[in-house]
C-alpha cells in the first residue's frame, strides 16, 4: 500500500501484473515504473481509494487497470498533471466517482465496467479516446482535437463542448453542454440526434454549423429531436 508521504517525485519499481493501493493522498507526484524489458505487455493494477492533490504517473506498462474503491480525484488542482500513463490503455471499474485531471495523459480510457461517474477530458495528445460506463458521465472536449468519445451505458451523459468541435466523433451522450459564444459543430454530429442542448449564459450561445465548409458534412439536417434550452440563443447554418 501506498499512503501519503511528503517527498516529491516518489518513484516505485513494480513487476508486471502488481498490485498498487494508493490509501491516502500522497501530497507530491508518485511515479510506478514497470520492468522496462517488458513494456509492451506489462500491466499494473492500481487501485486508488482518496483524492490525490499531485500526480500519479506510470512508466513502461501496457495496461493499467484501475479500480476506483473510493471517490477520487487525481490531480485537478492548478498544476492538472493528472493520471499519466503515456500510451497505456487505462481500464477502469469500481462505483465510486473518478475525476481525472485535464494533464492526463493515455492512450485511451475505457470505463465500460465503471458504474461511477467518469469526470475527464479529451484532447489530441493527451486522451484522444474515452469510452464511459453506466454512470452518468461529464466527458469535456478540448477546442478543436480530433478525439473519440462515447458516452456509454448511462442515461444522463454530459458532453461540454468547446469552442471548435468539429473533429470529434461522438456517441452515446444524452446532454449537449455548450460554452459562451459560438460553438463549431458538424451536420453529422447533431442530425437526428436526441440530445437536450443546454447554453451557457444565454449570451451569443450558438450552434454553429457554418465555420467551415467541411462542418456541412452530411446531406440531412434534421434538428427535431434536439431540445434546446433558454440559454441557447441560436442555431447557424
Amino acid at each position: 500500500n501506498v499512503k501519503g508521504t511528503a517527498h516529491a517525485d516518489d518513484k516505485f519499481s513494480v513487476a508486471n501484473n502488481a498490485k498498487v493501493n494508493v490509501t491516502a493522498d500522497v501530497t507530491a507526484d508518485a511515479e510506478f515504473n514497470g520492468v522496462a524489458a517488458t513494456a509492451a505487455t506489462n500491466v499494473l493494477n492500481l487501485d486508488v481509494s482518496a483524492d490525490q492533490t499531485a500526480g500519479i504517473t506510470v512508466t513502461n506498462t501496457k495496461t493499467v487497470n484501475l479500480n476506483v474503491s473510493a471517490a477520487s480525484s487525481i490531480d485537478t488542482g492548478a498544476a492538472a498533471n493528472g493520471l499519466s500513463v503515456g500510451t497505456a490503455n487505462v481500464v477502469v471499474t469500481g462505483t465510486k466517482n473518478l475525476t481525472l485531471g485535464t494533464g492526463s495523459t493515455a492512450a485511451s480510457v475505457d470505463a465500460t465496467n465503471f458504474s461511477g461517474v467518469l469526470t475527464a477530458q479529451a484532447k489530441a495528445g493527451n486522451i484522444a479516446n474515452i469510452k464511459g460506463g453506466s454512470g452518468n458521465d461529464v466527458i469535456t472536449l478540448a477546442t478543436a482535437s480530433a478525439v473519440t468519445v462515447d458516452g456509454g451505458s448511462g442515461t444522463g451523459d454530459v458532453l461540454n463542448l468547446a469552442a471548435d468541435n468539429t473533429k470529434a466523433v461522438i456517441s452515446n451522450f444524452e446532454v449537449i453542454q455548450m460554452v459562451d459564444g459560438a460553438n463549431a459543430v458538424n451536420v453529422s454530429q447533431f442530425s437526428g440526434k436526441t440530445y437536450a442542448v443546454k447554453g451557457n449564459n444565454g449570451t451569443n450561445d450558438n450552434l454553429n454549423f457554418s465555420t467551415a465548409s467541411t462542418s456541412i458534412d452530411s446531406a440531412t439536417m434534421d434538428f427535431s429531436k434536439l431540445l434546446f434550452d433558454a440559454n441557447v440563443t441560436g442555431v447557424v447554418v
